[in-house]
């Protein structure tokens, strides 16, 4: 054999031995591969599986996130709508300040006004108190005079009562006398006027009489009534004072012709002005 036949009977049995350990290791390798590739079928598998959970965990979160962004919208539609609400009630609050400051200024110069109209008033009252002081003692000084014309008065309506009864007797008188020439002459005695004698006073008393308490002095224990002696009021007469109860009794001791004065005998409790007066028992 030639040396060229050698080295190519040398280089295949080379190249079958590289060629057996190339198949050797592609097996090997080959059955390394399908177990790894099973291997990748269950991870793909379980990846996919997650990966469908994932995609509806997913929809869930993106209908939530729709729905919360749904909500969202609304308040922030409520919150704009309360926004120009609150806009339009701070324009209106700062119109009724405004108004307000304007009504403060305007009231403070009232205020300035009306303290100068209480000065104005208080000196006035002062000027009042003065007159007031000057009309007690004129007042003082016209009781005094009055008190004076009442016993004159009473003094007077007594005498105009007995004149009225001796007017009275004279008519009677008159008419005596009258009928008498009648009868004298001849001629028919004609029907004698009623004449109505005028009676004092006192004898009207007799009649209930009512009125009101129209002033009290009660440390004199004097109390002043609306009926005099034209109503039948006379002294000594005795009323009963009372309200809706018995209060006093009251004795009449000066009679005026519509007002009387009487001392309060005994009182069941304080007696004021327009306490109701009677000579009736108290029902």
């Amino acid at each position: 054999m030639s040396t060229l036949t050698k080295i190519l009977v040398v280089i295949l049995v080379v190249l079958a031995i590289a060629h057996s350990a190339v198949l050797l290791v592609y097996l090997s390798q080959q059955q390394s591969w399908k177990t790894l590739a099973l291997e990748r079928s269950e991870d793909v598998a379980t990846l996919r599986a997650q990966l469908k959970s994932d995609n509806l965990a997913n929809t869930q979160t993106q209908q939530q996130l729709r729905k919360e962004k749904q909500d969202l919208q609304r308040q922030l539609d409520s919150a704009r709508s309360l926004l120009v609400q609150a806009n339009t009630d701070l324009t209106n609050l700062r119109f009724k300040l405004g108004k307000l400051t304007l009504d403060n200024d305007t009231f403070r110069q009232r205020l300035a006004n009306f303290d100068d109209s209480l000065k104005r008033a208080q000196t006035a009252r002062d000027h009042a108190s003065d007159q007031l002081d000057r009309a007690r003692n004129t007042a003082s000084d016209l009781k005094t005079e009055n008190a004076q014309l009442e016993r004159q008065v009473s003094d007077l309506l007594r005498d105009v009562m007995v004149l009225d009864t001796e007017v009275s007797r004279k008519k009677e008188q008159i008419f005596a006398l009258q009928d008498k020439i009648r009868k004298a002459s001849g001629r028919t005695t004609a029907r004698a006027p009623v004449v109505v004698p005028v009676r004092p006073a006192p004898l009207l008393a007799r009649r209930p009489i009512n009125g009101k308490v129209v002033a009290v002095d009660l440390d004199a224990k004097i109390a002043t009534i609306n009926v005099g002696s034209i109503a039948g009021v006379s002294e000594g007469t005795k009323l009963t004072i009372y309200d809706d109860d018995y209060v006093g009794n009251l004795e009449i001791t000066r009679v005026f012709r519509d007002r009387s004065l009487g001392t309060i005998l005994m009182s069941a409790k304080r007696v004021e002005v327009g306490d109701e007066v009677s000579t009736s028992p108290l029902k």
